[in-house]
């Protein structure tokens, strides 16, 4: 439980720095290779979410036996 409560967490400030670097070219051209680097990086969040999700639905099968 505390496990997703921390991932939820990091999701949500990596959306939060995403949102406010987009918002940022507005005043300022991003690069594409800047916007680039921030899929990469929510793109690696979101595989380490899976896998993490893979690993509690397996400690949770291995509970309950």
């Amino acid at each position: 439980m505390v496990l997703i409560i921390i991932l939820s967490v990091v999701i949500a400030v990596a959306c939060f720095v995403a949102g406010v670097l987009v918002g940022a070219s507005g005043m300022q051209s991003l690069h594409r290779e800047s916007l680039t680097r921030i899929k990469t990086m929510v793109d690696n969040i979101a595989d380490s979410v899976e896998k993490e999700k893979t690993v509690l639905k397996q400690i949770n099968k291995l509970r309950r036996k």
